[in-house]
């Protein structure tokens, strides 16, 4: 995913509105980016098997949930290809992952961070 306006490049940290559609802080980053760089980390908190748990699953999530939040990242990914691009999965403490990659990424030019959240 590149644009032309601009020689800088973005880290777009995935967490809710797994979708490429309607989403204002992907155009964001699009247009101001010469590379986008879309991140999701999947938090081992939330996929952490609970044996206590009335279902399987994790404390924090069932099966259904995990199954869904995988088949969503799948749709994301798939979308994200066809305008060039592919989801990066990351797994750990997602503020201390989100923060590793932009160290990194800073060495090579990355200039913003775009956070997807939604408000409502």
């Amino acid at each position: 995913m590149a644009s032309s306006s601009s020689s800088s490049s973005s880290l777009m940290w995935f967490r809710k509105g797994l979708r490429v559609h309607d989403n204002p802080a992907l155009e964001r980053a699009a247009r101001g980016s010469a590379s986008v760089y879309p991140v999701f980390v999947i938090d081992p908190h939330y996929m952490k098997p609970d044996p206590a748990a009335f279902s399987p699953g994790s404390s924090r999530a069932g099966v259904n949930r995990i199954r869904f939040l995988l088949e969503s990242l799948r749709d994301l990914d798939c979308s994200l290809r066809r305008i060039g691009s592919r989801l990066l999965v990351l797994k750990g403490e997602p503020s201390e992952v989100i923060i590793k990659c932009l160290k990194e990424a800073s060495r090579s030019g990355l200039s913003t961070l775009l956070e997807n959240v939604w408000l409502g």
